[in-house]
């Protein structure tokens, strides 16, 4: 009878063992996932910030009152900040496919991230290709930078900012925050 018992308990305490494996796991998932989240609202929120400074402070509309022209050095300026959020996006989109114990089921946020981070990659394309053809100190239609302009045109007319970065990086947020309230472990 003894015998019996204590397989008994070797087995309740292997099964409590694994029960508090489970739950420590879970938490650390969880907190990954939390972890996860600020970063990516902080970076949505860094592009928005340089959307509005780049508006405030790289256009000028001293040579003609209904026309903007950007001004090159702040634009160059600005848009390391830009550069610095496209490759957190970036990097982002490879621990969304590499951490599978935190994102196994999240092909929803892969591919929201994936169209965030491909704007974000077009504004730097022009940027990138545009750069070396001006001096710092001078002062360009803003009509010549098509993305850039509806990058930071305004939000009702900026097509392509909110189809291809607002509206795919609302949409990873929801799942996100649905992945960290869900009961459902990966």
């Amino acid at each position: 009878m003894s015998l019996i018992y204590q397989a008994f308990n070797r087995d309740a305490e292997q099964r409590a063992q694994r029960a508090r494996r489970a739950e420590d796991r879970a938490i650390l998932v969880r907190e990954s996932r939390q972890r996860y989240l600020r970063e990516l609202v902080e970076q949505y929120n860094t592009v928005k910030r340089a959307r509005r400074l780049l508006r405030a402070h790289a256009l000028t509309y001293a040579r003609d009152v209904d026309t903007p022209w950007v001004k090159v050095d702040r634009y160059d300026e600005l848009m390391q900040t830009v550069l610095d959020a496209q490759l957190w996006f970036e990097t982002f989109s490879h621990v969304l496919r590499a951490d599978t114990e935190s994102f196994a089921t999240s092909a929803r946020i892969r591919t929201s991230i994936s169209s965030a981070e491909d704007f974000l990659r077009s504004i730097l394309s022009e940027f990138e290709t545009f750069r070396p053809t001006v001096q710092a100190d001078q002062e360009v239609p803003l009509a010549t930078l098509p993305v850039l302009t509806d990058y930071i045109g305004p939000y009702q007319d900026s097509e392509g900012f909110r189809r291809r970065f607002v509206h795919p990086m609302q949409e990873a947020l929801t799942a996100m925050q649905a992945l960290i309230l869900s009961s459902d472990q990966p």
